[in-house]
């Protein structure tokens, strides 16, 4: 992709192998490549939103905190031991639990919503079932 650097005179200068701007850009990107990035960053966005929202209901006071500092204002643990006056084996051991308990909550919501979506295309079956019956279609029954 070429683009024009904006200090040449004429726009035609800039196809000019010595011109910098003539210069294919590294940054080029496909559009599905794009498109996947954008998608990263819907399910990124719904991650951190799911996270924030569930933090106050599984973990600790200090769960919470180091989770926080860590995750969201990107502190390590030696600054976040430093900050809170807790030893970095225990902030570590803090984030760690908060993980596991965290993983453990993703994974009771998971297997909720998909057993919803078992239920309600079990039912829509049902209910397409019953339908045709009632239009005069093919019926198991007997007649």
């Amino acid at each position: 992709m070429r683009r024009d650097c904006g200090n040449c005179i004429y726009a035609r200068m800039c196809r000019q192998q010595s011109c910098p701007a003539a210069q294919p850009t590294p940054w080029h990107e496909t559009a599905e490549e794009i498109e996947a990035g954008l998608a990263w960053g819907d399910r990124k966005a719904f991650l951190m939103q799911w996270l924030r929202r569930r933090m106050s209901w599984v973990l600790s006071r200090r769960q919470q905190v180091v989770v926080d500092l860590h995750l969201f204002q990107g502190m390590t643990f030696n600054q976040i031991s430093r900050v809170t006056g807790v030893d970095r084996s225990s902030v570590c051991r803090a984030m760690k639990r908060s993980v596991v308990r965290l993983r453990r909550l993703w994974r009771v919501e998971q297997a909720r919503i998909s057993r919803q979506t078992a239920a309600k295309s079990k039912r829509g079956a049902k209910r397409d079932k019953k339908r045709r019956r009632e239009r005069g279609g093919k019926s198991r029954r007997p007649a």
